[in-house]
C-alpha cells in the first residue's frame, strides 16, 4: 500500500514539474511577444499619419505639375533655337 502511495506521489510530482516547465516556456514566449509588440508600437508612433501622406501626395502632384510646365518651356525653347539655326543656315 505504501508503494502505491509513493508511486502516486511520484506521478503527481512529475506532473507538477511538467506543468511548471510549460508555464515557464509560455512566460518566455510572452516576454518575446511583449518585446515585439513594444517594437511595433514604437515604429507605429514614428510612422506618418494619413494627413502626412496626403500632404506628401499634394506636394508630389505640385512638383509634377511644375516639371510638366518646365518641359513645355524647354520644348518651346528648343523649337525657337531650331528655327534660329535654320534661319542662319539658310542665309549663308
Amino acid at each position: 500500500m505504501l508503494g502505491l502511495i509513493l508511486a502516486a506521489m511520484g506521478i503527481n510530482f512529475v506532473g507538477l514539474i511538467v506543468v511548471g516547465l510549460r508555464v515557464e516556456i509560455r512566460g518566455a514566449r510572452n516576454d518575446g511577444y511583449e518585446r515585439r509588440l513594444a517594437v511595433l508600437e514604437e515604429a507605429n508612433r514614428t510612422a506618418p499619419s494619413h494627413a502626412d501622406l496626403n500632404a506628401i501626395r499634394d506636394r508630389i502632384a505640385g512638383v509634377a505639375g511644375q516639371v510638366g510646365g518646365m518641359a513645355q518651356v524647354m520644348t518651346a525653347q528648343t523649337d525657337l533655337l531650331r528655327s534660329i539655326q535654320n534661319h542662319l543656315l539658310e542665309r549663308d
